[in-house]
């Protein structure tokens, strides 16, 4: 579960994630009573002057009553993303390899400052450009490029998820009628 990210440029490109360090909730689920033992492989990019894929192992068992360690998580979940259950029109052309995905909504403008988008696709192999953004009163409208990879699937627009940011803020729209 994604705490609110911030939006920054690096080398002329804008990129989105955190700064420092960052707490990121996992929900588990446990099958029977008592610890939960924990085995999970992440990989995550790292960066600084250039970003670099690191993995990163969790070997580790939770007993039921551990308590240490609370706040910092419960602060990253209460700074997720809002869902918000508005509609999401889709509107997807293509040309050749490439393709445009158009999407407006119409949510009221959130707290803070430096209103922007993310859009993504269920599908990680399917690249998703940084999204022209306009606001117009309660409109929103984000279009981006995307472009397959050959072994990725058909571009499925339920799995579009569209997270506007601030400064102070963030909401989670998904899927497109």
């Amino acid at each position: 579960m994604w705490p609110r990210p911030i939006v920054f440029r690096a080398y002329g490109m804008r990129s989105v994630g955190y700064a420092d360090r960052v707490v990121l909730p996992v929900h588990l689920k446990a099958k029977t009573q008592g610890p939960i033992k924990i085995s999970m492989n992440m990989r995550l990019g790292v960066c600084k002057d250039i970003c670099l894929p690191v993995d990163v192992s969790i070997n580790s068992r939770l007993h039921p009553d551990q308590i240490e360690g609370m706040v910092p998580i419960q602060t990253a979940m209460t700074d997720r993303p809002a869902p918000v259950d508005a509609r999401l029109d889709c509107t997807l052309t293509s040309s050749d390899e490439e393709y445009r995905l158009d999407i407006a909504t119409q949510v009221p403008p959130l707290d803070g400052s430096a209103e922007t988008a993310v859009v993504e696709l269920a599908d990680g192999r399917i690249w998703v450009s940084e999204p022209n953004f306009m606001r117009d009163d309660d409109w929103v409208m984000s279009r981006v490029r995307l472009i397959r990879q050959h072994d990725a699937a058909e571009i499925d627009l339920s799995s579009v998820r569209m997270t506007l940011l601030t400064t102070t803020s963030a909401i989670e729209l998904t899927g497109c009628d």
